[in-house]
């Protein structure tokens, strides 16, 4: 129900660029973060408030340059090499979603487990060279076991994941379980009571949404259509 088209020109949300800027670096470290420490994981992760006008704010992305920086210094070793080409790629397949470039996924929130996927190939693939180097070594039987080990705990943790994705309605009730404040979910859960019959739950869902989200347009035209459903049927 939510498009990623572009928003650049919604001068009612639009960012400036050092926003966007900031944003950026905020976003690289928190998808590597996901990849070495995947939980929780979140149908809608909670947005950011951004202060471009503080100094902090552009830490990460300078942690970003200097990281690059290092790996370039060190190129000489074959695995900073390696690196320096899987931070490289990572950050290249990243970068249209990056927060450099306005889409309209942003406005619900800046980072999505879709929307890393492509970029989450180059570190996977280095560490899958880590690990395929340490097989060969002396180290071969605890790696093999580490593996499996590994295996095991992430497919548990996949096939619990997958009970939030039995239905739309687990889907956004699952958000609003981890997330209480993600008017999105609301804003959906008010649709599908609405296309039930549910009218009175339907406008609750809405009314919270729009508490939340006072601009949030698709909530408001909900709003408005679940009430007029329920005055026609009161005649």
């Amino acid at each position: 129900m939510w498009d990623q088209t572009a928003v650049g020109n919604d001068a009612a949300w639009g960012r400036s660029g050092p926003q966007r800027l900031a944003t950026a670096g905020d976003i690289v470290w928190f998808y590597l973060g996901k990849l070495l420490w995947p939980h929780p994981l979140m149908t809608v992760y909670p947005s950011w408030k951004i202060d471009a006008g503080q100094p902090f704010a552009f830490v990460p992305l300078l942690l970003v340059v200097i990281a690059g920086m290092a790996l370039w210094l060190s190129r000489r070793l074959v695995s900073a090499r390696a690196g320096l080409l899987a931070f490289g790629c990572f950050l290249v397949a990243l970068l249209p979603v990056s927060g450099v470039v306005e889409i309209g996924y942003f406005r619900l929130s800046f980072v999505a487990d879709h929307l890393f996927y492509l970029a989450s190939m180059a570190p996977l693939a280095l560490a899958g060279a880590g690990v395929a180097f340490l097989h060969r070594s002396s180290l071969h039987v605890p790696m093999s076991l580490v593996g499996a080990g590994l295996l095991l705990v992430l497919g548990v943790a996949s096939w619990q994941r997958t009970r939030a994705y039995q239905s739309q309605k687990t889907l956004w009730r699952d958000a609003l379980d981890k997330d209480p404040h993600c008017w999105a979910a609301y804003d959906n859960l008010g649709r599908f009571a609405e296309t039930g019959g549910q009218l009175d739950e339907a406008v609750r869902e809405f009314q919270t949404a729009l508490r939340l989200q006072p601009d949030d347009r698709e909530a408001q035209m909900g709003l408005a259509k679940a009430q007029a459903h329920r005055a026609a049927e009161t005649q």
